[in-house]
């Protein structure tokens, strides 16, 4: 279970790390110091974090993904259906309280 969330970390916040202009060793050591702290064995997330690298065209992939590039309303006009947004207003009012 911590070894997948470790993985899901590194998937989640590689191009974030990008993003900021943070240099990726400064990064990758701030993971392993999370994972420690969060319980894993130094050995282990060295291990598992051996040979670590960026991968340009996962980044690359990442950044053409058009959805991320409109603004929210137009986001939503084309992608929450109004069955949604009225199945939303409802249970809303229901668990108001």
């Amino acid at each position: 279970m911590r070894i997948t969330t470790l993985v899901l970390s590194l998937l989640a916040t590689g191009a974030a790390a990008q993003d900021c202009g943070g240099p990726f060793p400064a990064w990758l050591e701030g993971v392993k110091a999370e994972a420690v702290a969060g319980g894993i064995a130094p050995g282990t997330v060295d291990a598992f974090l051996a040979g670590a690298q960026i991968d340009q065209s996962v980044l690359e992939a990442d950044r053409r993904q058009g959805v991320f590039q409109l603004d929210f309303l137009t986001f939503s006009q084309r992608l929450i259906s109004q069955n949604r947004i009225d199945n939303g207003q409802a249970n809303s009012a229901r668990y108001d309280a």
